[in-house]
Order: structure tokens, then C-alpha cells, then sequence
């Protein structure tokens, strides 16, 4: 799609409960960040139980004439 060739950073974020001081992360958060902002491949683990999130359709549109820069 439009995005397949455009250049991303994988980003993986991990989340810990300090007030604990837990060693391990409560979660951890990854996906692929575009330029345009757009994310895909999205994981999200809590350790019992992860979930994924896939980008499937994706429409651009022309930014609005007053909007143009």
C-alpha cells in the first residue's frame, strides 16, 4: 500500500510500576512509527496476555486548499 515503502522507526516502549520497584515492566508497548505519524504492527504485552493491532486500509487524501503549506 502507500505506505509500504516509506522509511519507519521501531519503537518499543516499556512501562514500570516504580512505587513498587518492579524490575519488570507492567507492559510493553511496540510498533513501527512512519514520518507521516501513521503506526502499524502494533503489540501491546501485559505479561498474562498480549494484543495486536494490524493497519489493513488506509485512504489518503489531499489536504484541504486552505490547509496546503
Amino acid at each position: 500500500g502507500p505506505l509500504a515503502g516509506d522509511g519507519y522507526w521501531p519503537v518499543d516502549m516499556a512501562y514500570f510500576d516504580l512505587s513498587e520497584g518492579e524490575e519488570v515492566p507492567s507492559y510493553r508497548i511496540s510498533f513501527k512509527l512512519h514520518e507521516n505519524g501513521f503506526t502499524r504492527d502494533l503489540v501491546m504485552d501485559y505479561g498474562d496476555f498480549s494484543m495486536t493491532g494490524t493497519l489493513v486500509d488506509l485512504a489518503l487524501f489531499e489536504p484541504a486548499k486552505d490547509c496546503a503549506q
